[in-house]
């Protein structure tokens, strides 16, 4: 995707937490650990918080949702949109016409979705990045640990079936290192997290997160 590494991260931020000293410093440490280790890590704010980023940080920002005005997102700095299918209460009718536009006007476009069907529906949109989530980990309370790796094989190539050219993206809590060396041998290059996920943990979880997959990448 433009303006990202091959591999990169992102982390949504919602507004109950954003105020939160706490977040402010997984955001901060995120910005360093881009910038020292020269990988993406974009960030998907607050709307309220948007454009703060925008101007303190050189990350990628997306906007969340259906922009009303995609030349207003493109002239206020930010690289894209991410629309959430099971959330954003839209048709494809919609998605079509956002990517569309959104398209014109060099912005990336990434989709979340809940199950294959939904993606495969989606590829054929032709948007930048698919952030699917396994049906199996909201349907089973599991973890990505303990879920059949075929699941999400399945769900990536179902994708690439559809349109090489998208970027497959996993949205779902990797919180070791066993799981994410998990996903990393299935292929995987894009991550989306929820900071909530991680706040528990130390600042320093997002640079071993980063530092485990340049490593990975470098034995290939």
């Amino acid at each position: 995707m433009k303006g990202f590494t091959s591999s990169f991260l992102i982390l949504r931020i919602n507004e109950q937490i954003w105020n939160d000293e706490k977040s402010k410093n997984l955001v901060e440490y995120a910005v360093e650990t881009s910038k020292n280790k020269d990988f993406t890590i974009g960030f998907i704010p607050p709307i309220s918080s948007l454009f703060t980023f925008v101007e303190e940080f050189s990350n990628p920002v997306l906007y969340p949702g259906i922009p009303l005005s995609p030349d207003e997102i493109k002239r206020q700095g930010l690289s894209g949109v991410i629309i959430d299918t099971a959330k954003d209460n839209v048709t494809l009718v919609n998605l079509e016409s956002t990517i569309r536009h959104a398209r014109n006007r060099q912005l990336i476009t990434i989709i979340c979705t809940g199950n294959e069907a939904i993606s495969a529906a989606v590829s054929k949109l032709d948007p930048n990045g698919i952030a699917f989530t396994p049906e199996e980990l909201s349907r089973m309370s599991t973890t990505i640990e303990k879920i059949n790796p075929e699941i999400i094989d399945n769900h990536i190539k179902r994708v690439r079936i559809e349109n090489a050219r998208i970027t497959p993206i996993l949205y779902a809590p990797i919180l070791n290192e066993k799981e994410l060396n998990k996903v990393l041998n299935l292929g995987l290059k894009g991550f989306l997290l929820d900071l909530d996920w991680i706040y528990q943990y130390p600042d320093n979880f997002i640079d071993q997160f980063v530092n485990q997959i340049k490593n990975f990448n470098s034995t290939k």
